[in-house]
């Protein structure tokens, strides 16, 4: 059978005041088990029981909130929607390490750094995120944004997601779309978004095999994490006369 893989998307925000980015960077958050479920939990509540819920998902969850609920968690930086890829693209390559810093102080060895290849021009910044891994001692993984099963389908992304923000085609910002690179403007048809075959992304990461192997190593750690008979929801801390 197939091994379900519990997880989150989420942003997170700038550390910088200064960033004009419209959205915060994307990470990604996979349960290792039911510890990770719980912390999971917790996080999503934060965005979606916040007031401000439209502009919490935009901006994104702060740090402070990764830090406190990161108990059987893995994260992956969010590729070409995550701060350091960001960063990086825009050549600012001190941004881009105290990025990598800040998730290697959080989760350890739990973080991995994400490699997006969808060209030739792609493997300078690879190299670049590579060597920030080396850096602080955090591994890289190999990923692919996956949205569509073939290309042919992606015509119909911008339809669906003018539905899910309820506004019409012409009010779509280019950053509510998955395929949005941000800056530096870059053609946003070299971003594949469809599922790659095993051997497609073999082939397409070559030159980057530790990338390759952390696929496995991560899917080992992600063991079963939805509840079963036992209760294992988050237990907030509440006055001994609130239930």
């Amino acid at each position: 059978g197939i091994q379900p893989i519990i997880g989150m998307s989420t942003r997170v925000q700038s550390l910088d005041a200064r960033e004009t980015f419209e959205t915060g960077g994307m990470v990604v958050l996979l349960a290792t088990g039911q510890d990770g479920y719980r912390s999971l939990c917790r996080l999503s509540s934060q965005l979606q029981a916040s007031p401000e819920r439209e502009e919490k998902m935009k901006r994104g969850l702060d740090w402070s909130a990764l830090k406190e609920n990161a108990d059987g968690i893995v994260c992956l930086s969010g590729g070409r929607q995550g701060w350091i890829e960001r960063c990086l693209r825009a050549g600012d390559r001190l941004g881009a390490a105290r990025y990598a810093g800040q998730l290697g102080g959080i989760f350890g060895s739990r973080a991995f750094l994400s490699l997006e290849l969808h060209g030739e021009k792609d493997h300078s910044t690879a190299r670049a995120i590579r060597a920030l891994g080396e850096r602080f001692g955090l591994r890289t993984v190999a990923v692919q944004p996956v949205y569509t099963m073939i290309p042919s389908e992606r015509a119909q992304l911008r339809l669906l997601r003018t539905i899910d923000l309820n506004c019409p085609l012409t009010d779509l910002p280019p950053s509510a779309m998955p395929d949005d690179v941000g800056r530096p403007p870059l053609d946003r048809r070299t971003v594949d978004l469809h599922w790659l075959s095993p051997s497609e992304l073999t082939r397409r990461f070559a030159t980057f095999p530790d990338a390759l192997a952390a696929i496995e190593e991560i899917t080992s750690l992600c063991q079963p994490a939805l509840p079963d008979s036992n209760p294992i929801w988050p237990k907030p801390a509440l006055p001994p006369d609130m239930a």
